[in-house]
């Protein structure tokens, strides 16, 4: 791996002519949406708290996170292998001489996305560009806005990242359940209430040109010696616009602007979609005995401006080292 610019290169951030108002003064309102529905252990505002209250300044503690520690270690299930210090909180993980940082959630409440609430369990995040050096900015865009790749400001840490991916993960005990064939409902990729993407992921997936039998729906460690198995998904954090919607205003602090991690089908769900984002990133991870780290591999899929029609692995082997955040 040779540094977290090759990272931010997969994706084409499109400059903007002035800035826009910044996220954090969108979400000065505080308090859990209407949307959500609240939990025993829900926290109205977590800002200023540290690396769980992402991406927005409330945790829901919804019914589907209350439930999470029934299942998380249990059964063909691993979260402890990959956030081995405290399963109520994350683990941080870094790439040897980068700044960028990978941020493994668990039961800590985090993930909930506009404007359906949904997305507070097993979490998943990976921050680049810390200070925002090059003035990435989110324009007004309407939905699907797929291109609209915004700066994140990170309402638990107060930090500014420039590019900022998010979504979802497992970690289980065997590779053939981390396949993603397999995970894809664990995981939960498509996006709630649109048409699933999941055929038309694998197809293209079973068409990569580097990966173990030419197959990405499998998982690249699969046969390794690894005692745990990591399967996630990121995708852009994009803002989109809708205009008269003033459900969003809970969330961003704005009438008709929405904000979150797109796994939305491409071109989005209003044509009924079954495309995957094709800025989806894999990430399979493998976790050995005696180490403080994971092994990744990073698969994309392969597109052009008529579509995609396979995959690769982009980034190979990298090591991820435990750190902070």
């Amino acid at each position: 791996m040779a540094g977290s610019v090759l990272f931010t290169a997969a994706f084409i951030v499109g400059a903007a002519s002035a800035p826009a108002p910044s996220l954090r003064a969108g979400r000065s309102l505080g308090g859990i949406p209407s949307q959500c529905d609240k939990g025993p252990d829900a926290v109205d505002d977590c800002r200023g708290q540290g690396g769980s209250c992402t991406p927005y300044p409330f945790q829901p503690d919804t019914p589907v996170a209350q439930n999470e520690p029934t299942w998380q270690d249990d059964g063909r299930f691993n979260t402890y292998a990959f956030v081995p210090y405290n399963e109520n909180s994350y683990q941080a993980y870094r790439p040897d001489g980068d700044d960028d940082v990978w941020v493994v959630h668990a039961h800590d409440l985090s993930g909930a996305q506009a404007t359906d609430c949904g997305g507070d369990v097993h979490y998943f995040e990976h921050f680049e560009e810390l200070g925002n050096p090059n003035g990435v900015t989110c324009d007004y865009e309407k939905y699907p806005a797929q291109d609209n790749w915004c700066y994140f400001d990170h309402p638990g840490t107060g930090q500014t990242f420039g590019q900022y991916q998010c979504g979802w993960w497992r970690g289980y005990t065997n590779a053939w359940d981390a396949a993603l064939y397999n995970a894809w409902d664990d995981i939960g990729v498509d996006a709630q209430g649109a048409n699933t993407v999941k055929d038309t992921a694998m197809a293209w997936l079973r068409n990569c040109d580097n990966c173990p039998e030419g197959d990405g729906t499998l998982h690249t460690y699969r046969d390794t010696n690894a005692v745990a198995w990591f399967t996630g998904v990121l995708f852009p954090w994009v803002c989109s616009w809708t205009d008269g919607d003033t459900s969003t205003i809970p969330w961003t602090g704005e009438s008709g602007k929405k904000c979150y991690c797109d796994n939305e089908p491409w071109g989005g769900r209003n044509s009924g979609s079954d495309i995957p984002n094709h800025n989806l990133q894999l990430i399979y991870c493998a976790k050995f005995d005696s180490e403080t780290g994971i092994h990744c591999d990073m698969i994309q899929f392969n597109c052009d401006g008529g579509g995609c029609s396979g995959a690769s692995i982009t980034f190979r082997d990298f090591w991820l080292a435990e750190g902070s955040f």
